[in-house]
């Protein structure tokens, strides 16, 4: 994630001197504001549309599908190998974390069908006036069946009532939380924690995917070459107003 965000800081450093083209690029990105210091009636604050071509939202729909395509097709090979690195190193990224995070879980499923088992569990249960306790004295709030799903796999860690489970029972002792462990109980949870862990950060890639995606198709849309860039398409137009936050960005497509 570190290094999608320095990749898109370097995005938009390339994008600091887009601005200085020519004249007629900077009124599109003219800030207005009203003079504190005068006695004048504050005015409406509108606006100025940035509008672009079809050509340009053809390379908008070019970039959101292959981020970098957009900007290969205005001749920007530097923002185009740019974004095309983050789309593989996410996908790279994305792929690593998921298979080391789906090893752990294997690894921690085969550790719990090794050290939990269920008859043993369910023959500790016991019913005192209608109210089922197992023999580690814990009542039973959440039934289990034999079915190793992802919630048997989430509940021999998480509530004390299974811990009649564990082959280490006799172990068993009150953590500083007031939850109660065995030694084998706590291997696992640290494993089944990493891998829940590397799960989240796969999780990420695909964020970063998706704002590549986004960032990529908006670049090309607002920074790129356009040979008709005179002749201004009146069918889509992006507003920015940087003064009024509610109105900050705005975009219109008219079919």
């Amino acid at each position: 994630m570190r290094l999608f965000l320095i990749l898109l800081i370097s995005i938009q450093l390339l994008n600091a001197g887009m601005f200085d083209k020519s004249e007629n690029e900077m009124t599109r990105f003219k800030y207005f504001y009203q003079d504190s210091t005068t006695n004048e009636p504050e005015k409406e604050i509108v606006p100025k549309p940035i509008l672009f071509t079809k050509a340009k939202q053809k390379q908008l729909f070019k970039s959101a599908i292959l981020p970098g395509w957009g900007q290969y097709s205005n001749q920007n090979k530097g923002k185009a190998m740019l974004f095309a690195a983050i789309e593989v190193t996410s996908i790279v990224a994305y792929f690593n974390y998921y298979n080391n995070a789906k090893d752990i879980e294997i690894e921690f499923k085969a550790y719990a069908d090794e050290h939990w088992d269920y008859n043993h569990y369910f023959n500790s249960i016991s019913y005192e006036d209608g109210v089922a306790k197992t023999a580690c004295g814990v009542i039973v709030t959440h039934p289990m069946t034999a079915l190793k799903d992802h919630h048997y796999y989430e509940n021999i860690s998480k509530y004390d009532e299974f811990v009649c489970g564990w082959d280490d029972v006799s172990e068993k002792f009150e953590g500083e939380n007031g939850v109660v462990y065995t030694p084998n109980k706590v291997v696992y949870i640290d494993m089944r924690t990493e891998s829940n862990r590397i799960y989240r950060q796969a999780t990420m890639m695909t964020t970063a995917l998706l704002f590549n995606h986004v960032f990529s198709a908006l670049d090309a849309a607002i920074f790129g070459k356009d040979p008709s860039d005179s002749i201004l398409s009146q069918n889509t137009s992006i507003s920015l107003n940087p003064i009024d936050s509610s109105k900050l960005l705005k975009l219109e497509i008219r079919f």
